[in-house]
């Protein structure tokens, strides 16, 4: 009877109308992220539709007064999803999107900001490489993901490595964040850095790259770029029916080029309220393997026709009758990762954050492959002689420890989201080198020691109008660097040990300081238009402590006390037009403070030795871009198959670089020259007098033939002059490229990939005799025995991946596939020939 009276006295609609006593809350599906900007549509059996609601910034939406019918959710990028109510009061009102292959890149990106915003409101250039992305590749290391972007460039000494260039920037010229954690420090030199391989591909969410200067948000290092790394994420539990939520992902890989072996396993656990992911990889390279087809005018070029072997006590010089193996190149390395995740409610959330990378000697191939003098394999043979029997980079070793608290939602007219984030970071590194048939094998010992505090606000500021939003980000950070350099030799056959050796860097320690504040604001007039500006000031305060001369009687000092103060600033603007291009314009400036590398540094190098320049100061860098982008075709209706979709984008930059730290011949107390080791050397020091402008082009292109059909092309070209004497700039790589043409169906993916450069011959090279970081005398000789330069080269390469199941994955892809020899510009080892790879992923 009182059902009866009910229904007499109210609507149908309205007895079956429902609400949640709590917000819907949209989160991507891999990073746990909100995802804003999502459609909320309520569908009726009889077909009516009716929008029930918008995400904001933070995922959530209140939606009341539907039925128990099907709901739809649906945001650019990602895939389609309907749930009933039902399904999503089981889930605590937590709903989870996951990206399509035929969206667009990513929406919303972090390493811009910090914190995630949509792509379009970002006025940098961006480039995002996901998890999908990294499981279909299958990288070795992380310098092999960055480069299969096809917009960073990556230079090697050795297979043991890779620098990444980042508009014509590398080394301490680019930033590595990894979790928030800035990894560059204080002995991160000018040259060719190889730290990037520390970060395990294998447990990586997903890699952000930010081009151009980002010293507003980043601090000292960003002139050319920030990559920043985002490890797997603790997921918590959603689901009503169930106790627990455990994910396994393991990993065998094998390939041929250098016998790589892989193994890797990830483990996450959650519960309601916390969760945590435990991740290891180990993996073994053995001598790679280079290309056999080689360009018929250099026939020769980069066999290894000789190395140096230890038998009975004796060196000896052995030939090689696997002219294309690359003795010695193999390595191993072991990374591992534990987080835990603490989140009492919905507006607090803890980060315990650990992760170790542990790596056996890497030989650097350049040094092994360096000739002296001649060695007589017989009374008649000579050939020329090898001058090092042993060159290795110690065990790399990289220990990071961080924590971090965040505030949402926070009831404060200051900020509405605050982040603390400490880190402790351990890293050591070494040099051990031994000369043919010398008795003293001679080591070098640096360690570093980054304690680093960060603390970020978030203001949202809401207008009358929901389009004219205004966020407010602002925060600071201190780091401090302490630095220990150690050397000493080892004679190989007694085993005795003696300190006769030189350190790298001040013996008696160094410590660098940097604190800096910051602010950002972001401004929408119109909800297609964005702009951004924001200012920061960063002091760097370096003591160097020679403990007297460190061997070096004509050292003018006992230490060196270096500060210094920059101040940086960008201005941006993001927008998207009535016939749908966007538009993005920005100007800004950044900085890198002189570290203890730049500072501190002896070595010798016969005929020179660098010496320090108490006086050095920070480099500059001024910064102008624009981005003109479109999607074409961009809408597809429910259920329909998307055809002929087209996204173009085009970036142009300027950047003029000023008070550049160049190396140069430099008066040591009067003196040009002074005695190392019972001979003279020339005395050269970074000095502030060098100025340059870089400029270039890139392009990128996507076309969506239909479901199952994707083209993806990529195009860089950089340019570099040394404004001093107008001498062509380090660094600068020749143009540069990447096509891959897709097939997706069902359960697998085929992929044809075409990696290319072009060529840049020894005229466009810096003068080796000044600057030779990118060695020259690595490239082709002609027939006048003279360099050539970096030759053009193409390769093939096909990637697969099936799905065999719900659990079981298998990739096999096959990489240059006419086994092509070449080698990267600025590298002195050769690139893999071709490579076959084989791996079995599993999920449970």
């Amino acid at each position: 009877m009182v059902v009866f009276l009910l229904c007499l006295a109210f609507p149908k609609e309205q007895l079956l109308a429902q609400n949640l006593d709590y917000p819907i809350i949209v989160l991507d599906a891999v990073d746990e992220t909100p995802v804003e900007f999502v459609n909320i549509i309520y569908v009726g059996k009889d077909g009516t539709q009716r929008q029930l609601g918008l995400t904001d910034e933070a995922g959530k939406a209140k939606i009341s007064g539907f039925q128990n019918d099907t709901i739809y959710f649906e945001a650019l990028g990602y895939q389609n999803l309907k749930l009933t109510f039902n399904q999503i009061k089981g889930r605590y009102g937590k709903v989870f999107l996951q990206e399509t292959f035929h969206g667009l890149p990513p929406v919303t990106v972090s390493a811009g900001s910090k914190y995630k915003e949509r792509r379009q409101d970002i006025p940098s250039q961006v480039e995002v490489l996901d998890d999908k992305h990294i499981a279909f590749v299958n990288p070795q290391t992380s310098a092999t993901l960055l480069e299969s972007s096809g917009n960073v460039f990556v230079q090697r000494t050795q297979m043991g490595g890779g620098s990444p260039v980042i508009r014509g920037f590398e080394a301490n010229k680019v930033l590595l964040v990894l979790d928030g954690v800035r990894l560059n420090n204080a002995i991160y030199r000018n040259g060719h850095l190889q730290n990037v391989i520390t970060i395990d591909a294998n447990m990586l969410e997903r890699t952000e790259v930010v081009f151009g200067p980002a010293s507003v948000i980043y601090g000292s290092d960003a002139l050319g770029g920030v990559m920043h790394f985002y490890t797997k994420e603790p997921k918590l539990l959603f689901e009503e029916n169930k106790r627990s939520r455990e994910e396994l992902n393991a990993m065998v890989r094998y390939a041929t080029a250098n016998a790589e072996k892989s193994a890797h396993f990830d483990y996450s656990y959650g519960k309601r309220k916390w969760a945590s992911v435990t991740s290891f990889t180990a993996t073994d390279y053995n001598h790679l393997r280079a290309g056999n087809n080689r360009p018929n005018a250099y026939p020769e070029f980069g066999k290894r026709l000789y190395f140096v072997d230890r038998i009975d006590q004796t060196d000896t010089i052995l030939m090689n009758n696997r002219e294309n193996v690359q003795f010695f190149t193999g390595y191993s390395q072991y990374d591992f990762l534990q987080k835990f995740r603490f989140q009492p409610n919905d507006s607090l959330k803890f980060t315990l954050n650990f992760q170790t990378s542990t790596s056996s000697n890497v030989p650097r191939y350049d040094k092994l492959t360096e000739t002296s003098g001649t060695y007589f394999l017989d009374d008649t043979t000579g050939i020329p002689g090898l001058k090092w029997a042993q060159w290795d980079y110690g065990p790399q070793r990289r220990m990071l420890l961080s924590a971090r608290a965040e505030i949402s939602d926070a009831p404060s007219n200051f900020f509405d989201y605050v982040s603390l984030l400490g880190a402790i970071q351990s890293i050591g590194e070494g040099r051990i080198s031994r000369r043919f048939g010398d008795i003293y094998e001679r080591i070098q010992q640096e360690n570093v020691n980054v304690y680093s505090l960060n603390v970020d606000f978030i203001k949202n500021v809401k207008g009358e109008n929901k389009d004219k939003d205004r966020r407010i980000l602002y925060g600071a950070e201190w780091i401090r660097n302490n630095v220990s350099s150690q050397a000493g030799r080892i004679n190989i056959e007694n085993n005795q040990i003696d300190n006769k050796e030189r350190t790298r860097y001040p013996l008696s320690g160094s410590t660098m300081t940097n604190f800096a504040f910051y602010f950002n604001y972001r401004w929408k007039p119109q909800k297609n238009v964005t702009f951004i500006g924001g200012a920061r000031y960063t002091i760097t305060s370096t003591f160097l402590n020679f403990g007297g001369t460190d061997g070096i009687d004509e050292l003018p000092f006992a230490n060196i006390s270096n500060n210094d103060g920059d101040f940086t600033g960008s201005l941006g603007m993001a927008w998207v037009t009535k016939s749908k291009w966007n538009i993005n314009g920005l100007i800004s400036t950044g900085f890198r403070a002189p570290n203890v590398d730049d500072l501190g540094k002896i070595r010798a190098k016969f005929p020179y030795v660098t010496v320090p320049n108490p006086s050095l100061k920070s480099e500059r860098a001024f910064n102008m871009e624009m981005t003109l982008s479109k999607l074409f075709n961009e809408k597809v209706a429910e259920g329909a198959e998307p055809r002929n979709r087209i996204q173009l984008s085009t970036t142009a930059f300027y950047t003029f670089l000023y008070d550049a730290m160049v190396r140069q011949s430099f008066q040591l107390n009067g003196r040009d020259s002074i005695p190392i080791d019972g001979e003279m050397h020339a005395t050269q020091a970074n000095v502030n007098i060098g100025s340059a402008r870089v400029f270039g082009w890139n392009g990128n292109v996507r076309f969506d033939l239909n479901r199952n059909w994707q083209f993806k092309s990529s195009l860089n070209i950089t340019k570099g002059v040394n404004t001093v004497d107008d001498d062509p700039l380090g660094h600068i790589p020749p143009m540069y490229g990447q096509t891959t043409f897709a097939y997706l169906k069902d359960k697998y993916k085929i992929e044809l990939a075409v990696r290319y450069n072009g060529a840049k011959w020894a005229d466009e090279y810096p003068d080796p005799l000044i600057d030779n970081v990118d060695n020259l005398d690595a490239t082709p000789i002609n027939e006048d025995g003279e360099h050539v330069g970096s030759l053009p080269w193409a390769t093939f390469s096909i990637y697969s991946a099936y799905q065999i199941n719900e659990k079981f994955t298998i990739n096999v892809a096959m990489e240059n596939l006419f086994d092509k020899h070449y080698r990267a510009f600025g590298s002195t080892v050769s690139a893999p020939g071709f490579n076959f790879m084989f791996a079995l992923r599993g999920h449970f």
